[in-house]
């Protein structure tokens, strides 16, 4: 799995920085700040909101995909985003912890 982190430092180093890249989101329709490009960086290991990855790879060619490795996207026949689901890892074996004696 890539990196998110490193993806999102690319998209910001592309747009022209933190500011320039919430700016370019803002433009495409969904109002952000600086300061919510800042918290995914510094707080959310460069996981990018799944609603704005797909402005984000409009705005700089950084793709879901990379922004959101996590994440299965979704696209039409033109290669723009559809929707995304998001795996569920399956449990295998062993017992439940809350049926575990104490």
């Amino acid at each position: 799995m890539s990196d998110p982190l490193e993806h999102l430092k690319a998209a910001v180093a592309t747009a022209g920085g933190q500011k320039a890249l919430a700016d370019l989101v803002t433009g495409l329709g969904h109002p952000i700040r600086q300061a919510h490009v800042w918290n995914w960086m510094n707080v959310q290991n460069g996981l990018t909101p799944p609603y704005v990855a797909p402005l984000v790879e409009a705005a700089t060619g950084i793709t879901c995909e990379q922004l959101r490795p996590d994440l299965r996207w979704e696209r039409d026949e033109q290669g723009r985003v559809t929707a995304y689901t998001v795996p569920i890892r399956t449990i295998h074996g062993g017992s439940d912890a809350t049926n575990q004696s104490r």
